[in-house]
């Protein structure tokens, strides 16, 4: 036991400590957050404690002195950066709050506003950072506990405010108004001009979150953490939405026919009968888009491609696709031992609950059917259509006098 003997082993006691000292540092045991820090703590306390009695009174006076002035500059650390947080409320709270409103903004459509308000986001932060990373919060840097605290404030606070100003600075340059259709037509130049911004909104986004999370740590307190969390979650959500809006910017003129004409396939689907991919097929389009213009080239209902020509067909998919499908009609025998599809099985191809394994069987069973090769399939149901119609306006239909 250290100090249990007069005579003085000092090469012995300091190795016997080294080594505590080394187990405590690395003792990895976790029933509850801080339960290693505790252990340690308590372990090297003993140490010193035990070695301290053991000094001479002169020595024990410098280190009291010493634990005084540590004490001392602790307090006075925390209480500098007591009165930054002072300075730094107002604005800190107000980009706060900014940073919700913007995204919500961003959320919704409202780029215009989003801009505004993400213009003032990064002003209030600035000025919060300003405060929080002045001189009387610097010694809060070497508080450990507060240090955690202090430093993902200041992180958080000054990347937010760089990526509100970019995605600022993107938002202003985006008109969504310029995507109209006209005619059945969509301007591709405007759409063109939307990928550069929306690709910069995407990457501040990104940016936003990427810090959001990186900030996040169980040595925050909780006020912190709750503020945290709830702005993290919302920036999830729009940079998931910023990923879409984006790709969409990028590969839409090409889906429109900038290059080529286009041609899809449309399964509108009844969810009165339920089906993997929302409902059974009861009506279908066929879509050209050739340079931004849209035209519907054919229609009808599920029974019209329900031929006798999809009995030759051997549907490209894999073998797990038939074993799982075939018997629903994706794969039936025929007379001399090859398969076929079923002509019923189009009241069966939406079952698969993901959309490739949907779309693939459905392009090859069209172009079978009817001889023409579709560029893509889409699968709508009747909530999809109310999406639209919201995004469109009402559709006037003059045979039954209603809109």
């Amino acid at each position: 036991v250290l100090g249990a003997r007069a005579c003085r082993l000092v090469v012995v006691r300091a190795t016997i400590g080294g080594a505590a000292l080394q187990v405590a540092f690395r003792l990895e045991w976790n029933p509850f957050f801080l339960s290693s820090a505790v252990v340690a703590t308590a372990a090297i306390g003993i140490i010193a404690v035990t070695g301290l009695l053991r000094r001479q009174r002169y020595v024990r006076r410098r280190c009291y002195w010493t634990l005084g002035g540590v004490a001392a500059f602790s307090v006075l650390a925390v209480g500098g950066l007591g009165i930054a947080t002072y300075q730094a409320r107002t604005t800190a709270q107000a980009g706060y709050s900014g940073m919700l409103d913007g995204l919500e903004y961003l959320q919704s459509g409202d780029t215009s506003a989003a801009s505004e308000t993400l213009v003032r986001v990064s002003a209030d932060l600035t000025s919060a950072d300003d405060d929080l990373g002045g001189l009387l919060a610097q010694p809060a840097r070497l508080v450990p506990g507060i240090a955690q605290n202090r430093n993902s404030a200041v992180d958080v606070i000054e990347r937010a405010s760089v990526a509100a100003a970019s995605a600022a600075d993107a938002l202003a340059v985006v008109d969504l108004d310029r995507l109209t259709v006209s005619g059945g037509h969509v301007d591709l130049v405007a759409l063109a001009d939307l990928e550069v911004p929306l690709d910069e909104l995407d990457v501040a986004v990104g940016d936003l979150r990427d810090t959001l999370h990186e900030a996040a740590s169980p040595w925050l307190v909780a006020p912190f953490q709750d503020r945290l969390e709830r702005v993290t979650t919302r920036a999830d959500q729009v940079t998931r939405q910023a990923d879409a809006t984006a790709a969409t910017a990028r590969i839409a003129p090409a889906m429109l026919g900038a290059d080529e004409p286009r041609t899809y396939f449309i399964a509108f689907v009844n969810t009165a009968e339920a089906r993997g991919q929302g409902g059974l097929m009861g009506n279908w389009s066929e879509v050209t888009a050739d340079n931004g213009r849209i035209r519907v080239t054919d229609n009808g209902r599920s029974a019209q491609l329900q031929t006798e020509s999809l009995r030759e067909l051997e549907l490209d998919v894999s073998d797990e696709y038939l074993a799982r499908y075939g018997y629903y009609g994706a794969a039936r025998p025929n007379g001399n031992g090859d398969t076929g599809v079923s002509p019923k099985y189009w009241s069966n191809v939406t079952m698969p609950a993901d959309m490739p394994s949907v779309g693939s069987p459905m392009a090859q069973m069209y172009e079978q059917a009817t001889g023409q090769a579709v560029d893509g399939v889409f699968v709508i149901d009747p909530v999809g259509l109310g999406a639209l119609v919201d995004v469109v306006g009402s559709i006037e239909v003059d045979q039954l006098d209603r809109s």
